[in-house]
Order: structure tokens, then sequence, then C-alpha cells
């Protein structure tokens, strides 16, 4: 990141500058642009600042031996393999190499004494070495979010004044014994992982925010291990129960996010007396007394997410039956569309007649269509045999124009339609069918939506036991 009003040179996708144009200046920044440039130019100067080459079509680095006063390397988006070149870059604290193509961290030369941030996200890393304090002693964030990574080994001698880590988005099954040497940790993401458990945490007595989401925990046991976390994000696990965390060894969690797991209860959360910001939407939770009486004993709650619990959730009604169209439809229509699919970017919908059996197919016209056995498998105009019982809706636009006087009844042509033209009767029964099918779509997707309607009342009996809410869902509160 740039420092706020530095002098830079600034282009963004406009290949056809002259960069033989430019003066030197502090801070360099380039975003996809089509010539890389990290050759022998005079913007390579001692006097560089900060230097942020962003999609430049990059494969190594070179040629940086005489910027002396760079504190910036920013690489991002580029398609570089190797970490080099950074000899001499005795002023350098912030490295950033994100979401290029390196799949190993080499050993670094000594003249990174000084940095403080190294990101190497979105690569191809498969294990953790040489960020140790020998090599990087002064470290204090690091990046290794989105890459193969399997586990922490590697970590163990790493800078005792490492403050940030970020390994979300790799393959770690378990929270290694390494882990403990990180006493300085302040923040911690292991998120979208398959760690299966809470441990080798209790060492980390600085540590404020941890993230475990998307993983396979199925309790919260270890985290009051942590007595300084302030924030707390589990969400998207298996979580059934809080019994697992003992609230009163957390004395300073502000947030708590356990969304979208397998909550019955909140029980356990009356312990955190502190929290400002409960997360507890898309679980389990039948009952919405029981929860508000959990959460009324929260003095300081001001956001509550609660939503997508069945005790917030109102019931969908029956599904109303639909009217049959009047006639040459091949079978009456004896409720809901049952199963609903495409073909040909065309629809194709199935049912049970009245008399619970399936009627049979029928053309383009709404005629009944032939056996099964005197049709090809696919016909002239594409036209598709779906067995009995499946009817193929064409768009009303892509209809037969009906002759005045309609036409005279014919056989089959080889596509398996009927080859006379359509009556009147015949396209408007079709006309019938097809508002039919489209009314079966349009409550299918009414019933997914009423599935995640809100309960009546619901809102105003939460504010109602927790006036000082400020945030319902998604919803700010506006009390009067």
């Amino acid at each position: 990141m740039r420092r706020p009003g530095a002098p830079s040179a600034h282009r963004g996708a406009d290949a056809a500058v002259d960069i033989s144009a430019l003066a030197p200046q502090e801070s360099v920044f380039f975003v996809d642009h089509k010539h890389a440039f990290l050759g022998q130019h005079e913007l390579l100067h001692p006097a560089l600042l900060e230097l942020e080459l962003t999609k430049c079509a990059l494969t190594k680095v070179e040629n940086l031996e005489g910027c002396s006063a760079l504190q910036l390397l920013s690489l991002n988006e580029n398609a570089i393999e190797v970490v080099e070149g950074l000899e001499g870059l005795a002023s350098l604290t912030q490295l950033e190499l994100k979401d290029n193509a390196v799949k190993r961290i080499p050993e670094l030369p000594p003249s990174l004494a000084q940095l403080t941030s190294l990101d190497l996200s979105y690569n191809a890393l498969r294990k953790v070495r040489n960020v140790g304090r020998a090599a990087l002693p002064a470290l204090e964030e690091l990046f290794l979010a989105s890459n193969k990574i399997k586990n922490t080994s590697g970590l163990e001698d790493v800078s005792a004044g490492l403050t940030m880590l970020e390994l979300g988005g790799n393959r770690l099954e378990a929270i290694g014994a390494e882990m403990r040497g990180l006493v300085s940790l302040e923040k911690l993401f292991l998120g979208m992982n398959r760690i299966g458990a809470i441990e080798h945490l209790s060492p980390l007595v600085k540590l404020r925010q941890l993230s475990l989401q998307s993983n396979r925990l199925t309790s919260l046991a270890g985290v009051d291990e942590c007595a300084s976390l302030e924030e707390l994000y589990v969400s998207e696990n298996r979580i059934e129960s809080l019994a697992g965390m003992d609230g009163t060894k957390l004395p300073q969690l502000i947030l708590l996010d356990v969304a979208g797991n397998r909550l019955r209860s909140l029980d356990g959360v009356q312990a955190l007396s502190l929290l400002e910001d409960v997360w507890a939407n898309a679980n389990q939770l039948p009952e919405l007394e029981a929860a508000l009486d959990c959460l009324a004993a929260l003095p300081r709650l001001e956001t509550l997410y609660l939503g997508g619990n069945p005790c917030s959730r109102a019931k969908p009604p029956p599904p109303e039956p639909l009217a049959a169209p009047t006639a040459g439809h091949g079978g009456s229509v004896s409720g809901l569309l049952s199963n609903v699919g495409s073909a040909d970017a065309q629809a194709v919908f199935a049912w049970k007649g009245a008399t619970g059996q399936l009627p049979a197919m029928v053309d383009r016209h709404g005629r009944p269509a032939p056996p099964q056995d005197a049709q090809p498998a696919v016909g002239t105009d594409g036209a598709m045999p779906m067995g009995s019982g499946a009817v193929r809706v064409r768009p009303v636009a892509e209809q037969v124009e009906v002759p005045a006087g309609g036409g005279a009844g014919g056989g089959y042509d080889s596509d398996g339609s009927d080859d006379s033209a359509a009556s009147a009767e015949e396209v408007a029964s079709m006309q019938a069918l097809e508002e039919v099918a489209n009314v079966g779509i349009m409550k299918a997707i009414g019933a997914v939506g009423m599935r995640r309607s809100v309960l009546p009342g619901y809102r105003e009996r939460v504010l109602e036991r927790l006036p000082k809410l400020r945030q319902l869902d998604d919803t700010p509160v506006r009390r009067r």
C-alpha cells in the first residue's frame, strides 16, 4: 500500500505511455501494463521508496540492486515463479508477491532484516519454510492464504514479534504444536481449511482475533484458553452447542460469529457479558423465546443476526392446486407441476393426471403423440422423445402459424409431430398449457422464497425483548 500523499508515477492500463519520459519519483505505481519494465531504467533510482507493478506480466524480479531506499515492493498478479533479485534492499519493510506462481520460499538474503510484512497469498506453496527469525528477524505480518499448505511445520522458529498470521484457504487438518511459539500473535486466520479441533492456542495470551470459519469443528472446546480474545469467527462448521466453551474464561469477547452451524440452543452465551455482536443466523434454533432468554442477559448487545432459524421462519403454506387447461393437452393437471427441467433451452414438464396415471406424450400442437416405438431418437426439428408422461412446451413465438380455416388431419412426419396445420383451438390449448407451466414455475420459485420468509411478529418480538439493538439481521433498527 502506497504512502498517503506520496508523489507517484501512476499509469493504469494505458500501455502507450512513454516510460522514458517519466521523471524519477519517490513512488512508482503501474497496473495492467503491457510491457513489464523491471529493466535498467531511471525510474529505478536510489531514492525510490515504493514500487508497485500489478498485472504487468512480470516473470522474474531483477535489476533492483540500486534501489537501496526501497521500502515497499508490490508485484502482485504477475507470473513470477521464483523469489529472487532482492539482494541490496536493506530498507525493504513490505514485500507483496500475491497471486503469482511461486511454489517454494527460498532462502532469503540477509539484506531483508528489516522486513516486517510478507505476502505470498494465492500462490502454489506446499510448505512453510525459510521464514524463521534467522532470515526475517523483524517479521510482524505473514500472509500465506490460498496456497496448498497441509501443516504448520516451519512456523516453530518464526519471529517472536509476529502479530498477524493468515493461513486461510489451505489444506490444514489440524492446528499444529508449532503454533505454541507464536506468543505475540494478535490475529490468526485459519478459515477454509479442514481443521477439526481447537488446540495448541493456550500460549497465545495476546490473541484478540481468531477466525476458523468453514472448517470441520464440532465443538468450541479449547477456545476458552484464549483469554484475551475479542472476536471469534467460527461460522460454517458443524458445531451443535456452545457447551464446550466456558464463557467465564473469555471476559473480553465482544463479537461471536456462529452462523451456519447446527446450534439448537444459545445456552452458554449469557456468560459473555461484553458481547456487542452475535451472528447466530442459519442454525437450527427451534424456539424464539428460549433464544431471547439467553440473549437478554447481554447488556451491551447491539447487533444480532438470527434469521434463517426455525424460530424466525414462517412455515410455507401448502401448494395451491392449479386449474387444468380446457382441452388438447393430453390429460388434466391435478396439482403443481412436479418436475421442472430444461432441454434445448425449452421447458420440459411432467405430471400425473387426475386419474393418477401419466398422460400420453403430446406433440407441439397439443395432440397425442404416436407410440414411443414409432418415434426416432431425435427429430429433424431438434425434438427429443422423453418417454411417457413428458411434455415439451414450445414458446408461443415458435408455434406454427394457423392458416385460415385450420387444417385437415394427417399422419405423423419423421420427427414425430403432426404434419398437418394446427387449428386455432389447438394453438389456444397449447397457449393455455404454457400459461399453466409458467404459473407452475412462479409457484415453485415462490415456495422457495416462502421457506425463507420471516415469521409474523418476529422482528417486533425481538426488539421488545432486546431494546438496545441497533441492527437486527440485515436491517438497522429505527426507534421512535
